[in-house]
């Protein structure tokens, strides 16, 4: 009985916690707002109870926050903020290229090749606000990451990237066209070519300069 229990639990608290952050990532709940459970549970078809698990671990990922005496809200989107996580950013990222550089198979490369060509065509198209760019993108630095082999480095690029799409409403990346390069992204490729860990670093740095100027 008591498995049951903790089973039907487990069931809540995960419908609830897919409901919440189905809602954070569409916008129906904005940056800033305040999450009341008992709205919630109504939304989520669940108790409060569930709601409260599902709201820890969506504080875990970095997309809810906490106030004491005040409850949770929706992390708002600040200049500080961002400044912290693409810092954040450029330490994971950077360390992720300078590891992949040297290990990466020929193949492995071309893979990411691919995706980064599409990637650059869509960006010197200007399509970049559609669910396939950002799919794509977080794809092709997710699969650099999960190469490295090391856990942090992965569960901490998916924090960032669930900030990343909490700010994606915040810009237009069609009004920034002109400032991105060209070869954004194929400029990983080959830097990860010269099999030098200090250039593809440098060329992770660039990238990640010129993601920041569009925020």
């Amino acid at each position: 009985m008591l498995i049951e229990v903790e089973d039907d639990f487990r069931s809540s608290s995960d419908k609830a916690y897919e409901k919440i952050f189905d809602m954070i990532l569409t916008g129906q709940l904005k940056p800033g707002e305040k999450l009341i459970r008992r709205k919630l549970a109504e939304k989520t078809g669940v108790s409060t109870i569930p709601v409260m698990e599902a709201l820890l671990r969506l504080e875990a990922l970095g997309i809810v926050e906490s106030i004491p005496y005040r409850g949770s809200r929706v992390v708002p989107i600040t200049k500080e903020k961002v400044r912290d996580w693409y810092a954040l950013r450029e330490a994971i990222e950077c360390q992720v290229m300078r590891i992949i550089t040297r290990t990466l198979t020929e193949d492995e490369i071309a893979d990411l090749e691919k995706l980064a060509n599409k990637l650059d065509a869509m960006e010197q198209a200007g399509d970049t606000e559609g669910e396939e760019f950002w799919e794509l993108h977080f794809e092709m630095h997710m699969i650099m990451a999960r190469k490295t082999g090391h856990q942090s480095l992965i569960d901490s690029l998916h924090r960032i990237n669930l900030f990343r799409l909490l700010q994606r409403a915040q810009y237009s990346a069609t009004e920034h066209k002109n400032q991105i390069p060209k070869d954004n992204h194929h400029c990983l490729i080959d830097a990860l070519r010269t099999r030098d860990p200090l250039i593809a670093e440098e060329v992770m740095r660039e990238h990640i300069y010129h993601s920041d100027s569009m925020i």
